[in-house]
């Protein structure tokens, strides 16, 4: 689950996707739980994403020696993929016409079925590619940042310009127009959020992977290498990072050799997979996906629910709304102002978003909800405009724009949850002393980070 928070990376709503699962699991009654878990995940994930690529689903293991009534078993797994693809509204899947199932069935040892995937597969990427029409300097262009694929891992935008000039590309227009189409189609890899990010094409997206995978890891199963850490005086920075999530920037600099160390700063920061961390003098940076404690005890005050039940809540959300909050609180401070350390777990964070507006964050994944909860009702308003700006900043620059939820908030009187709508209509304080809350905050989801944060220190929602 640690790696869940960076894969949308790689989602793009361009291609086909094939989603392999191992049919054993599925058919297994101790195991099926936590296969149907993982295959909720990764489906719903491509829906968010991608929600108009085509699906091809592959069950391997299709001809295991156990499975003398295949027929039968096929049946069952089917049945429980259907269940679920309609419980989650997805349309996307290429059925398998020749067995009449939702998915192929395969068995690689055996031979089985690998034909007929073959087919499909081709079949959806020539569907894919069919209405796609680039011109031949372009083909020349890509060919000419491929051919460096087997000596280098990503090329500086200096060098890819020089490939558009051998192509007959002049126009620095076109070939930011030309990357983006390259990158929606998964040629290589190219963002442009900051400079340090456009100016890298990436041409083997294993490298993004390894590089993140060297801070967002498991310690108990993709442990550093303690001899040189503790060689270059690391060691305590390490156990600090994977304990309280907190790296300094020796040690980002010694995971990655340091290499492009901006590129990397920033690509996590872009993607709100890292921010700065300011508190007591610090000069550190947060990396919240790698919090493990979770906090178990009760959490009162004024309430606001943010409920994801009617789809689903993603892994990396709730991580991602702490590194907004704590990359403003670290602005705020780098500005000369004061703020107590946040007190953060892997499910409840509390946290001070400037003087004055301390804001409690609490994630109930069984429940599929995130909560504000607030001390006393002196800065609702506020409270509620930057949460809901978050939450949607969040979901337009790391989910696609496919989130939705529905938002609650309490009502000081009788306690009830109502819905957001209704008590904008009431103006129902603490929540609101101003009519254009929820429009003020649907302009700032495209700001970029800076700006984005930068915005909530104008804003005055007091009555």
């Amino acid at each position: 689950e640690v790696f869940h928070s960076m894969h949308h990376i790689f989602l793009t709503n361009s291609g086909v996707y094939v989603h392999v699962f191992d049919v054993r699991a599925l058919d297994s009654v101790e195991e099926r739980e936590m296969a149907l878990s993982n295959f909720d995940f990764w489906m719903r994930s491509i829906k968010l994403h991608s929600p108009n690529s085509p699906v091809v689903l592959v069950g391997t293991f299709s001809g295991d020696s156990n499975y003398k009534k295949k027929r039968d078993a096929q049946e069952r797994v089917n049945n429980l993929i259907k269940e679920l693809l309609e419980t989650m509204g997805m349309d996307q899947v290429v059925n398998n016409r020749e067995r009449k199932l939702t998915y192929f069935p395969i068995d690689n040892k055996e031979q089985i079925g690998i034909k007929s995937l073959q087919t499909a597969i081709e079949k959806e990427a020539i569907r894919d590619l069919s209405n796609l029409g680039v011109s031949i300097r372009w083909m020349v262009f890509l060919d000419n940042i491929l051919r460096y694929k087997k000596s280098s891992k990503y090329l500086h935008m200096t060098l890819v310009r020089k490939c558009a000039e051998e192509a007959g590309i002049q126009s620095l227009n076109e070939i930011d127009v030309a990357l983006k189409l390259f990158h929606e189609r998964g040629m290589l890899t190219h963002l442009t959020t900051t400079e340090n990010l456009r100016n890298i094409i990436v041409i083997q997206p294993q490298w993004l992977m390894d590089g993140l995978g060297q801070v967002i890891r498991d310690q108990n199963h993709h442990s550093f290498d303690m001899e040189k850490v503790v060689s270059v005086g690391l060691e305590k920075d390490a156990q600090r990072m994977f304990s309280k999530g907190i790296a300094s920037r020796d040690l980002l600099e010694f995971v990655w050799q340091y290499n492009e160390i901006p590129f990397f700063v920033d690509l996590m920061k872009s993607t709100m997979l890292l921010s700065e961390w300011s508190f007591n003098g610090e000069q550190n940076f947060l990396i919240p996906s790698l919090l493990q404690t979770c906090y178990e005890g009760s959490v009162s005050g004024i309430k606001c629910n943010f409920d994801f039940s009617g789809t689903f809540l993603p892994n990396g959300l709730f991580a991602r709304l702490i590194c907004l909050c704590v990359e403003n609180s670290s602005l705020h401070i780098q500005k000369g102002g004061m703020l107590p350390m946040p007190r953060l777990y892997k499910n409840y964070a509390v946290l001070d978003f400037e003087q004055g507006l301390r804001l409690r964050l609490l994630e109930e994944k069984s429940a599929h909800k995130i909560s504000l909860i607030l001390d006393s009702d002196k800065n609702a308003s506020k409270a509620l405009y930057i949460l809901v700006s978050m939450l949607r900043k969040v979901n337009e620059d790391a989910m696609g724009t496919g989130l939705t939820w529905a938002t609650y908030v309490q009502d000081p009187q009788n306690s009830k949850m109502i819905p957001l709508e209704e008590a904008r209509m009431k103006m129902l304080k603490p929540w609101f002393h101003v009519k254009d809350l929820l429009g003020s905050a649907e302009k700032t989801k495209y700001l970029d980070l800076a700006s984005f944060l930068e915005s909530f220190s104008v804003i005055d929602l007091k009555p």
